[in-house]
């Protein structure tokens, strides 16, 4: 009995055709971003940004806390969201995990009044620094950043009396008034040809001479510049 052979033909690649790829095995569905699961209770770290005293001057932190009755200062070191390092006083009992009341304050300012937890507890230069934290509490560090800010533009500026500015003149209140009826002279001069501008086209006043600029010159000779010289040699008088 004869056997049927069935032979299937296949097209050879051409020459210049690429080679085909290896067939990927396609994996499972990718996750949604609301599927996916992050760490949860204590394994997520998160730590708020802190600024030193050095970041914060020209303001001053301080934070008094009362231990066993006594009320003591300390210098704030450092600062965040949740809590401040300080520079605990020697002779003051510490101890870590302890909640104790504290008041917070930059120069006048009381940015926080409650509990504060010791968290920590080290030595740095010889002296002891405790790391506090807001116990249910976050502080409003730019409040604090535009604080300082505002600090350092008003210690910038320098005194507002007259007599501190450079041009402060002890007697001197005629001199001033010359130079102020000078200046309003020059600003009410300088309105009323912003005026004549507007009212002309701009060839006549910007182009070549013209009997327009004549007119213009003539004025300004007549009843401008008799004027401002009058008060400059008051001024200098």
């Amino acid at each position: 009995m004869e056997k049927k052979l069935h032979i299937q033909l296949l097209e050879s690649p051409s020459p210049d055709s690429p080679p085909a790829s290896p067939s990927v095995p396609l994996g499972s569905r990718p996750h949604r971003y609301e599927e996916l699961e992050g760490a949860e209770g204590r394994a997520v770290f998160f730590r708020p940004h802190r600024h030193t005293a050095a970041d914060l001057a020209p303001l001053h932190g301080t934070m008094a806390v009362t231990i066993d009755g006594v009320r003591r200062e300390c210098a704030v070191l450092d600062v965040s969201q949740n809590g401040a390092a300080v520079a605990w006083p020697p002779g003051l009992p510490v101890r870590k995990g302890r909640l104790v009341p504290a008041v917070l304050r930059f120069d006048s300012h009381q940015a926080f009044s409650g509990n504060v937890r010791i968290g920590s507890v080290r030595e740095s230069g010889g002296a002891a620094v405790a790391g506090l934290s807001f116990d249910n509490f976050l502080l409003d560090v730019d409040e604090i950043l535009n604080l300082r800010t505002l600090r350092a533009w008003a210690s910038g500026a320098g005194s507002a009396r007259v007599q501190d500015r450079p041009w402060g003149v002890s007697s001197g209140e005629r001199f001033q008034a010359r130079v102020a009826e000078l200046r309003l002279l020059l600003e009410d001069g300088r309105e009323q040809l912003d005026g004549l501008e507007r009212q002309l086209p701009w060839h006549a006043l910007h182009g070549a001479h013209s009997p327009v600029l004549t007119a213009l010159e003539r004025s300004l000779r007549t009843r401008f510049v008799p004027e401002f010289v009058r008060l400059t040699e008051a001024v200098d008088a």
